[in-house]
């Protein structure tokens, strides 16, 4: 959570796009999503999802339900220019608003610690030294 506050003090405006958009991300270890379906007008609709970290701190975030594929294609292995090229846009939302949604999304989760910088590593098992 600390680098992720390092992150985002670091730079602003476009200096912090665009290394945001250049670096590859992960979700930290240890979370939960949640993420409901919601029964309207006949049919089963995407919820938002919660994300929860009940070890360290006990935080959780809220994601808007279209942002959920972005977040869950940060894996350490794309940029994240990549994930968001590569992310159908939701229907009713041209490309700017979605990415203005995703953007928004992304900060609020470094800050919170739910997003590293960099590639996934594997942690050693316990007794590997």
């Amino acid at each position: 959570m600390f680098a992720g506050g390092d992150f985002l003090v670091a730079a602003s405006g476009a200096a912090q796009l665009g290394k945001l958009l250049a670096m590859t991300w992960h979700l930290a270890d240890g979370h939960r999503l949640d993420q409901a379906l919601i029964y309207r007008h006949g049919a089963y609709e995407s919820g938002d999802a919660v994300l929860t970290q009940k070890s360290g701190m006990n935080l959780s975030a809220h994601v808007d339900y279209r942002v959920v594929p972005v977040v869950v294609g940060c894996d350490g292995r794309r940029r994240l220019a990549d994930v968001l090229r590569e992310t159908p846009i939701p229907e009713g939302l041209d490309q700017q608003g979605f990415h203005t949604l995703c953007l928004g999304a992304i900060r609020d989760l470094i800050a919170r610690g739910f997003l590293v910088a960099g590639p996934f590593r594997r942690a050693a098992p316990p007794g590997d030294g």
